[in-house]
């Protein structure tokens, strides 16, 4: 594995979009690099935002799962590897951290049991 040295947003903070420059030490890797190859990053949430999120929500971290993609356009039967915990997916493949748009906050509020949270959201 290499080790991250450089991450800048390359976009203003009036910009709607991130676009980081990254740059990775491989020096100690056991790994080659050469220019043009590609590079994944899989990033990881905080793991105190995790619990605390898993809270909220009211669930159990280790509880295993499974998610079904409904989305009559996609060819993924799941939007992730399942069964997986809710530890793994709110660790590895759900973005906790950017703010949620309006449109998916409106398409959500349709399912609150709170008329109080549905005004909110």
């Amino acid at each position: 594995m290499g080790k991250l040295t450089v991450n800048q947003n390359l976009c203003s903070e009036d910009s709607d979009r991130v676009v980081f420059h990254c740059e990775i030490d491989i020096g100690k890797a056991k790994m080659k690099y050469d220019p043009g190859d590609h590079v994944a990053i899989y990033p990881e949430n905080n793991p105190k935002m995790v619990k605390d999120l898993a809270e909220r929500l009211d669930v159990e971290l280790d509880q295993v799962f499974s998610l079904d993609c409904v989305d009559e356009f996609t060819s993924k039967k799941h939007p992730f590897p399942c069964p997986t915990t809710y530890r793994t997916a709110l660790t590895h493949y759900v973005d906790i951290n950017t703010p949620i748009r309006t449109n998916v906050l409106r398409d959500l509020a349709q399912y609150a049991t709170d008329e109080n949270e549905k005004e909110f959201l």
